[in-house]
């Protein structure tokens, strides 16, 4: 199989997976902490660009706020 054809997930399996809450609140405490994004994405297991969508979609006017998420989702 080339590398076009093949797929990085088994099928029947979605392509991504959704955040957690906590990896949420743990994006929102490292980001107070002053970590940059790579370490935040490293640390909490997934790409840069879904950390950094995740967290320009829920920031106030300060910070990150990941009770904000949670909120669009109910």
């Amino acid at each position: 199989m080339d590398t076009k054809t093949k797929r990085r997930t088994p099928p029947g399996e979605p392509a991504y997976h959704r955040l957690t809450d906590e990896k949420r609140t743990r994006i929102e405490t490292l980001r107070k902490e002053g970590r940059s994004l790579s370490s935040v994405a490293e640390r909490i297991g997934c790409n840069k660009s879904t950390a950094s969508k995740e967290i320009r979609r829920n920031k106030s006017k300060r910070s990150y706020r990941y009770w904000k998420a949670g909120a669009q989702r109910r």
